[in-house]
């Protein structure tokens, strides 16, 4: 049996960016903490924290899918927690350039149905690498259907999202 990667990749040609062609599907991101009731609302759930929640069991968890790919780098995590509110603006431009240079983002968007709700533990809601997330996902989905980003969001998400990866 093909793994779901290898499925989602079968379609695309060699040296083709995986959005190519416009089928991005996804129009809204919820979060959630992973802590949370699951609802039938939620459609894909997709764990966005490098290491399981502590105490959470999968059966509980209830992800369809763990992106630890889309999450930030263990450097940029750490310094991050050192001090969350005060580093909260170079955090979330540190981690859109990560994300940026990537292949995450249009990975994952070559997949995403329309909703999905990005699950985290952190107890910070304001302050939370799934924010960014968020954000950086419904940019480039938007710039892949030629929409535009939303407000505040950055062209070169879109752009990264874009381009052909070799």
């Amino acid at each position: 049996m093909e793994s779901q990667s290898a499925q989602r990749n079968e379609s695309v040609s060699e040296g083709q960016s995986p959005l190519e062609g416009g089928d991005v599907r996804l129009r809204d991101v919820s979060l959630k903490r992973v802590y949370e009731e699951p609802d039938s609302s939620d459609g894909l759930r997709v764990l966005v924290d490098k290491l399981w929640p502590r105490g959470v069991s999968k059966a509980k968890a209830a992800v369809d899918e763990w992106a630890k790919d889309l999450t930030p780098s263990t450097d940029l995590r750490k310094w991050f927690h050192e001090d969350t509110a005060g580093r909260w603006d170079e955090f979330r431009s540190a981690y859109r350039r990560e994300l940026e240079e990537g292949d995450a983002v249009p990975a994952f968007l070559s997949h995403a149905p329309e909703h999905v709700t990005l699950v985290y533990a952190g107890k910070d809601a304001v302050h939370n690498h799934a924010k960014v997330l968020r954000d950086v996902l419904l940019d480039a989905a938007k710039w892949q259907r030629g929409d535009g980003p939303s407000e505040g969001g950055s062209r070169e998400i879109g752009r990264a999202a874009c381009r052909e990866r070799v």
